[in-house]
């Protein structure tokens, strides 16, 4: 079976896929970068000094809750198959990403550019059958090849388990 392999990404991302992995045709390239470069303006421009004063208050800590909020409507749409509803709330749960890296950038922290070059990093990464040498013959050789490079990630970060492992494991007590 062969599977065709589209990329929609954001320029800085793009370069990085085209340059490290020149095998990557370019008629499997979805270039959005130009509504990308759209929300993050946007985003920064609320934010601005003569912006609103609701997106100027928020702070990360105010943006947990509708981050929250915004996964759990996007799951609801994706049960609901509502492929309307699910374009709408994936742009409510990207808008809350947006924001984190505006937020973020204005503390000196990172920036949009950051948050989508980790991504990319992490998908080539957690991808060695794509990506690299690595062999994977199903779906399920996947899974396991990823939670094993999770994992390895997890002990060079000193992290023990998931945050929802962590969840569950206090919600049971």
């Amino acid at each position: 079976m062969h599977i065709h392999k589209f990329f929609t990404s954001p320029v800085v991302c793009l370069d990085y896929v085209m340059i490290i992995h020149p095998h990557i045709k370019e008629e499997h390239i979805i270039n959005t970068s130009h509504y990308f470069d759209e929300i993050v303006n946007i985003i920064e421009t609320l934010r601005a000094p003569n912006g609103c004063p609701w997106d100027r208050k928020q702070t990360l800590e105010t943006l947990r809750t509708p981050i929250t909020e915004e996964a759990y409507e996007l799951a609801d749409a994706i049960t609901k198959h509502n492929m309307t509803d699910i374009k709408e709330e994936a742009g409510d749960l990207l808008l809350q990403v947006v924001f984190v890296a505006s937020i973020a950038r204005e503390l000196g922290a990172f920036d949009m550019k950051d948050v989508v070059r980790t991504i990319c990093d992490k998908l080539i990464r957690r991808h060695p059958h794509v990506f690299g040498s690595a062999n994977a013959n199903d779906s399920d050789e996947v899974l396991r090849n990823w939670e094993r490079i999770k994992a390895q990630e997890r002990l060079e970060k000193h992290e023990s388990t998931s945050i929802l492992a962590e969840y569950r494991a206090k919600s049971s007590m």
